[in-house]
């Protein structure tokens, strides 16, 4: 395991669950202010800004679809977890935008891989 940045985490979950974001599929996020889960992660780590549906972070290439290493940094994930497996083998973004698991739901698995928390 990965040195896990538990108050980073713990925010990141907050803000899933905090009805405050909307959900998107496919991207980062949208021209209308959507997120994915790990769309949600970049908002809040205020570590760059929105380009479209890409996250950039001062000089590196534009992100979409996965946490840049940057993120995954503050998160405290490792720099293997670009899209972190949630459930068994289920990426994140899976978990999102294929079996269409809320926002709430995937805070619930992040709580538990991350932070040991099951409810």
């Amino acid at each position: 395991m990965t040195n896990v940045n538990r108050e980073n985490v713990q925010a990141w979950v907050d803000a899933l669950r905090s009805g405050e974001y909307d959900q998107a599929k496919e991207v980062l996020h949208t021209s209308d202010g959507s997120y994915c889960c790990l769309g949600v992660a970049c908002e809040i780590s205020g570590l760059g800004d929105w380009d479209g549906e890409y996250y950039k972070i001062a000089d590196e290439e534009r992100w979409s679809g996965v946490l840049p290493p940057a993120v995954q940094k503050w998160l405290g994930l490792g720099i293997r977890s670009s899209n972190p497996m949630l459930r068994g083998n289920t990426t994140a973004v899976t978990l999102n935008d294929d079996f269409d698991l809320t926002f709430a739901e995937i805070a619930d698995l992040v709580e538990k891989k991350y932070l040991g928390v099951t409810r």
